[in-house]
């Protein structure tokens, strides 16, 4: 997996999680002190956008979910 892939890949989990949670982008970015132009760019495929460790761990830590789910491969 190259790191293109791996961009796309915590995109489109993040995408689930925050449709399984039932926020929009708007909420989501507010929630954790982003944009919500940076969650759609993160969750588009046509934007390899990067996230780093520190926002992924933020993100995990505002919804008490462990890191790990937004690198799965097969959710």
């Amino acid at each position: 997996m190259d790191t293109n892939e791996l961009y796309n890949l915590i995109g489109q989990n993040i995408k689930k999680f925050r449709k399984s949670i039932g926020e929009t982008q708007e909420q989501f970015a507010k929630k954790n002190g982003l944009s919500r132009g940076f969650i759609s760019q993160l969750e588009s495929l046509k934007v390899n956008t990067g996230i780093s460790l520190e926002t992924l761990f933020n993100i995990s830590k505002n919804y008490n979910v462990d890191i790990t789910i937004f690198f799965e491969t097969n959710n």
